[in-house]
């Protein structure tokens, strides 16, 4: 369950339609910032949707 703007690494994952394992690569490469609140992490849903591309199958630069 998430509350406002932040979610919790299992909603993160379903946006994004991977792994929560996935979710916590990311975080720990750089890719995705998350915040310790007590011991739990929260993603601002912002960053997570940021993650979403658009991508055209027509171009082929995009492949």
């Amino acid at each position: 369950m998430s509350h406002g703007n932040w979610i919790k690494v299992p909603d993160a994952a379903a946006i994004l339609d991977c792994s929560r394992v996935h979710i916590y690569k990311l975080i720990k490469r750089g890719k995705l910032r998350a915040y310790r609140v007590a011991t739990r992490l929260r993603l601002r849903h912002e960053d997570v949707e940021k993650m979403i591309t658009v991508v055209d199958p027509t171009d082929p630069s995009q492949k």
